[in-house]
């Protein structure tokens, strides 16, 4: 018999449980990131405000809203760029959208070591997956490596996009979150963009592989010793 199991986020166990009845521990294993080894004093955000997508590009995670979230900042007057990566089944839309508009570039699907030198020269991370329950359970990779090179978080407000210990960082918003985060934006840039990187890094110790896995260690041996015992 078992002793407990693994799950992505409190969420994701919250749904094993109700699905299953499971009543034995639960260890949340989330998606960790290193430290991001190329991170430098990025260029101020009030002169060119950069933001990225990393990850899969399909419907799905509504990747559209990031040509919404790239006209609405133009709208505010604020000078900026798009970065976008990944492959998936919206490339053709993204890759017509790099070419038609002179704030998106499309980079394809790029190494890893390319994605972490890129997130390092960055100012937002994009996390536009909806609140539906496959999101909602969900822990992503891209996350925990934004945190890492100290982006702030815009997309829609819901437990798949964040982590309780993100502080200034999270500029997520519910509802039409494209106006309200662009909003928030706005007045990050408005008061200097302070603190906002520093925020994010230190959330991301959260993520980092080395706690998580210092943390599962522990819970396994507390697992095998009621085994013994």
């Amino acid at each position: 018999a078992s002793i407990g199991g693994l799950v992505v986020s409190e969420k994701h166990g919250d749904f094993v449980k109700a699905l299953t009845g499971f009543s034995k521990d639960l260890f949340v294993l989330p998606a960790g990131a290193e430290d991001n080894k190329y991170n430098i004093d990025k260029e101020d955000p009030r002169n060119i405000l950069k933001l990225v997508y990393v990850g899969m590009l399909d419907r799905r995670r509504e990747v559209g809203k990031i040509i919404d979230l790239s006209l609405e900042i133009e709208r505010r007057a604020i000078n900026h760029c798009i970065f976008i990566c990944g492959k998936g089944d919206s490339v053709k839309e993204m890759r017509e959208t790099g070419l038609n508009m002179k704030n998106i570039s499309f980079m394809g699907n790029i190494s890893n070591d390319d994605v972490q030198k890129l997130l390092s020269t960055c100012h937002v991370g994009i996390m536009p997956m909806p609140d539906i329950p496959i999101w909602r359970i969900s822990s992503t990779l891209k996350l925990a490596e934004y945190l890492a090179a100290g982006l702030a978080i815009v997309g829609p407000d819901h437990p798949g996009n964040r982590i309780d210990e993100m502080g200034k960082c999270n500029l997520l918003e519910k509802g039409n979150w494209v106006i309200k985060s662009v909003d928030r934006i706005a007045s990050e840039l408005d008061e200097g963009w302070i603190g906002v990187s520093e925020s994010s890094i230190g959330a991301s110790k959260c993520l980092s592989w080395e706690k998580i896995s210092e943390r599962l260690g522990e819970t396994l041996e507390s697992w095998s010793g009621a085994i013994l015992s």
